[in-house]
């Protein structure tokens, strides 16, 4: 499944996502941010907010990125929060959500975070949010899978060619 969720610029966006996981309650998730220093900015909020997170992303030395991602495997840890080149080649078992702190420049790195859940037959949920006075140009990286309305003719292009993948 996918969701966007419509946000207000009334509240900071840290506060935006913990709305979105009071709303989608997931057991676990990777919330993918674009930057090092928003994974950092994230995990605190998490932490500060009594959801047990960790953060992965290219600043951390490759044994600690290991420690996570073992923690996160065998269901220690509920919350990673990741930069896409941390998360490469992540395969985490029964992951129920993925949700997106800030959309990618590109539709491929959007395709290839959603497809961290839902995997081999199981279901999954990517939610993504936007601000609802969003520019034109942020808007130009969103899609509404809820409502099948292409905002991003890239995007678009890039779900029709997996539209066997996309559940909405």
């Amino acid at each position: 499944h996918h969701i966007r969720y419509e946000i207000s610029d009334a509240y900071p966006k840290p506060r935006n996502l913990l709305y979105i996981l009071e709303m989608e309650d997931p057991d676990n998730a990777i919330i993918f941010c674009n930057t090092r220093d928003d994974t950092e900015l994230v995990t605190a909020v998490l932490n500060r907010n009594g959801f047990d997170a960790e953060l992965l992303n290219g600043d951390l030395p490759q044994k600690e990125r290991e420690r996570v991602m073992g923690r996160i495997k065998r269901g220690e840890v509920a919350f990673m929060v990741a930069t896409d080149l941390a998360a490469r080649g992540i395969d985490i078992s029964d992951l129920g959500h993925v949700i997106n702190y800030s959309l990618p420049e590109d539709a491929a790195v959007y395709l290839h975070r959603v497809g961290r859940t839902g995997r081999i037959g199981k279901t999954g949920t990517a939610a993504y949010y936007a601000e609802v006075n969003m520019g034109a140009a942020a808007a130009g990286a969103a899609y509404n899978f809820r409502d099948n309305k292409t905002v991003s003719r890239q995007i678009d292009l890039v779900a029709d060619a997996v539209s066997d993948v996309l559940v909405t």
